[in-house]
């Protein structure tokens, strides 16, 4: 019977190589049997900020650097092969699926993710999925938001059939579809109010800017002793009183 071996926990065997002489691997060869994967840096636009990426394997999705990397979880990890439109995300105002897309690929593009439309205060699109499929797991909703957010901006009122085609990759296990277009909807409608809200306003301003500015004008010496001091509406006509002088321009 052989004697067991003293050597120390770790140390070379008798049966071991020997790696300290000249016959190992010297410490600048790669290890056998280790494979050095290829990295590199780069930096995504995500929701309008740079974001910088370093020592990322080129390999990696754009749904993984999303994730794992950057942290913005709103974009779900479902299928991994682009069927289930859980990850969807906008790229340059168009849906892609994360999973799909090579991180190192995404650079120079403007991606947007669920939280840039929910965080803090969600958008119409978000509420209208809340009223209307909050019943479900949520888990399919930030990818068919997004998906509902690029169809309005295409088309501010799309038909039934429309939204039915722009959800046809979406997979929902817990609701029916008819849930997801009474969303839509809302939203269209919604978004429909606010446009109207802000041209109303919008006008509004221009309309106290002219005024604004051409009160110096009315307020003009010359203009009052001309008998100018207001311009009349477009259309509006001034009948000459009998006796008063006859003079060009416009009435006053």
């Amino acid at each position: 019977m052989s004697e067991p071996s003293l050597a120390e926990p770790g140390s070379p065997g008798p049966q071991d190589p020997d790696v300290s002489g000249s016959g190992g691997p010297s410490s600048g060869d790669p290890v056998r049997g280790v494979v050095e994967w290829a990295t590199a840096g780069y930096e995504l636009t995500v929701n309008g900020t740079a974001q910088p990426v370093s020592d990322a394997w080129i390999g990696e999705n754009l749904l993984f650097v999303l994730r794992e990397r950057l942290g913005f979880t709103a974009v779900k990890d479902g299928c991994g092969e682009g069927e289930c439109g859980a990850c969807t995300v906008l790229m340059d105002g168009q849906p892609a699926a994360a999973c799909l897309v090579p991180a190192a690929a995404a650079q120079g593009r403007a991606i947007e993710t669920p939280e840039l439309h929910a965080v803090p205060q969600p958008d119409a699109v978000a509420c209208a999925l809340a009223a209307h499929a909050g019943a479900g797991c949520g888990f399919c909703l930030p990818g068919i938001g997004m998906e509902v957010r690029a169809l309005l901006t295409r088309n501010a009122k799309p038909s039934t059939a429309a939204i039915r085609e722009a959800l046809s990759g979406h997979r929902c296990r817990c609701l029916p579809p008819e849930r997801f277009i009474a969303a839509t909807d809302e939203a269209a409608k919604a978004l429909a109010r606010k446009r109207a809200q802000a041209q109303a306003q919008a006008e509004a301003l221009t309309q106290a800017e002219l005024d604004a500015q051409a009160q110096p004008l009315r307020e003009s010496p010359v203009l009052k002793a001309s008998n100018y001091g207001r311009v009349p509406a477009q259309g509006a006509a001034r009948t000459q009183q009998a006796g008063e002088p006859e003079q060009s321009g416009v009435w006053a």
